[in-house]
């Protein structure tokens, strides 16, 4: 995120150079190639720069948020399980079942 201060001194001088995207970043250090003409389309539509950032509106209601964190939770400690179940099948504690796993593999071509 980058001030508002900073956000003008970079269209004005991406004007004053001629709108050369890549001689205003290397002079700069910043922005982005598609930051930069998004606040130069801000700045030209406007003569300025909005003082914020932008207010996103949320994609979930609170409620879908809370219901998808207890299905993450749910399927997680499930999860972990099955992998610790998984593990064992190989008579391996640390879960190491490589060479079970490479013994049934087809040989390779030299």
């Amino acid at each position: 995120m980058y001030s508002y201060k900073d956000r003008i001194r970079a269209v004005e001088l991406y004007i004053k150079l001629g709108k050369r995207v890549r001689a205003t970043i290397c002079q700069l250090g910043y922005p982005t190639k598609n930051a930069l003409k998004g606040w130069h389309r801000e700045y030209e539509r406007g003569l300025d720069l909005p003082l914020g950032c932008a207010v996103r509106v949320p994609q979930h209601t609170r409620a879908q948020e809370e219901v998808a964190v207890e299905h993450y939770l749910a399927t997680h400690q499930r999860s972990e399980r099955n992998w610790s179940a998984s593990s064992n099948l190989c008579g391996a504690t640390s879960g190491n079942c490589s060479s079970s796993v490479i013994s049934r593999r087809r040989p390779m071509n030299s």
